[in-house]
């Protein structure tokens, strides 16, 4: 396991988000390498630890001597409605 400070896990984070918003269908951890300009020992640890990124879907991948599948990777995609108004409790009496 490598280790990573938390100024840098949390600017992965950021970069992670912006990336994976930039590409809604999704991108595999290369791509995501190559991208970011970053490491896979970084980045997998982000993704696979933080509930804002899951798997949406398999793919295959060709190399010139193999065929691997790799996961293709999404950020929650949520509007913010803003403050909740508080129930109303008064008017149930």
């Amino acid at each position: 396991m490598s280790y990573v400070s938390l100024d840098r896990y949390k600017r992965t984070v950021v970069a992670l988000c912006d990336l994976l918003k930039q590409h809604p269908d999704g991108l595999i951890v290369q791509d995501m390498v190559r991208l970011l300009h970053s490491q896979k020992s970084v980045l997998c640890p982000v993704l696979e630890d933080n509930p804002l990124f899951y798997v949406d879907r398999w793919a295959t991948t060709k190399t010139r001597y193999t065929t691997s599948i790799c996961r293709v990777w999404m950020v929650v995609d949520f509007d913010n409605p803003g403050n909740c108004p508080p129930p109303d409790i008064m008017s149930k009496t």
